[in-house]
């Protein structure tokens, strides 16, 4: 459903927060909403340790719901994708 791809019973489980955040019913297909439910869903697989095997695992969960190594490549690519937007918003930090 949505810009953020959740499957409808995910998104249930996300909504009562995510109405008590926006103060008003949250909508899959908003796409504020759907990534702001995308952020807690990371956040509550562990992403917020902000390490890589738990951000690893987090982007696993988020695309099969498990942490696996069954789908690495999607962990290896989205870790792959952070780091060079890392790399990308250092250099700007160093121009401005």
């Amino acid at each position: 459903m949505g810009p953020a791809q959740f499957i409808p019973s995910t998104w249930m489980l996300f909504k009562p927060r995510l109405d008590g955040i926006l103060a008003k019913p949250a909508d899959p297909w908003n796409i504020k909403d759907a990534f702001l439910a995308s952020a807690l869903y990371l956040g509550d697989s562990g992403a917020t340790t902000k390490t890589y095997n738990a951000e690893w695992c987090a982007a696993q969960k988020y695309f099969s719901g498990r942490c696996s190594t069954s789908y690495r490549f999607y962990g290896d690519s989205v870790m792959n994708l952070a780091a060079r937007y890392e790399k990308d918003i250092q250099t700007l930090e160093g121009v401005f």
